[in-house]
C-alpha cells in the first residue's frame, strides 16, 4: 500500500494542479517534482537519524525494533495527516497545497527506517 500511495501521488500531481488550480503541466513542472526530492531528503534524513538514535540508546533487539516503529509510524501517520488536512479543507493557494504534498510524500520516506531497514536486520547473515 506503501508504494502505490506513493507512485499515485507523483502521477497525480500534475493533475490535480491543472484540475484544481487551472495550471497547465508546463507551469506545474516544478511543483510537481518537489515531493520526489522531499521524498529522497526524507529517506536519507530517516535513515541517518535512525542509525543515531540506535546508537545513542543500544544496539539490542528491543530498542532496534522500538525506533524501527517510531519512524514507521511517522511514514503511516504523516501522509495521512497532510493528506487529510488537504481533502478537508482546499487551499485557495497551490503554494499551500504544495507544503501538504511535499510534507507527505517526505514523511512516507521515513519507512526506509522502518520496515524497509527491519526486514533487512532480522534476515540472517
Amino acid at each position: 500500500a506503501n508504494n502505490w500511495g506513493l507512485y499515485i501521488n507523483l502521477s497525480w500531481t500534475p493533475t490535480f494542479y491543472s484540475e484544481q488550480y487551472g495550471l497547465s503541466i508546463k507551469d506545474s513542472a516544478l511543483l510537481s517534482v518537489l515531493p520526489s526530492i522531499a521524498g529522497a531528503a526524507g529517506g536519507l534524513l530517516a535513515g541517518s537519524s535512525a542509525d543515531f538514535i540506535i546508537d545513542k540508546v543500544g544496539g539490542g533487539t528491543k530498542e532496534r525494533t522500538m525506533v524501527r516503529k517510531a519512524f514507521q509510524s511517522i511514514a503511516l501517520l504523516g501522509p495521512a495527516l497532510c493528506l487529510f488536512a488537504l481533502a478537508n479543507e482546499m487551499p485557495s493557494a497551490p503554494f499551500a497545497a504544495q507544503l501538504l504534498l511535499t510534507g507527505a510524500i517526505g514523511m512516507q520516506a521515513f519507512n526506509c527506517a522502518g520496515y524497509g531497514a527491519a526486514t533487512q536486520e532480522k534476515a540472517t547473515k
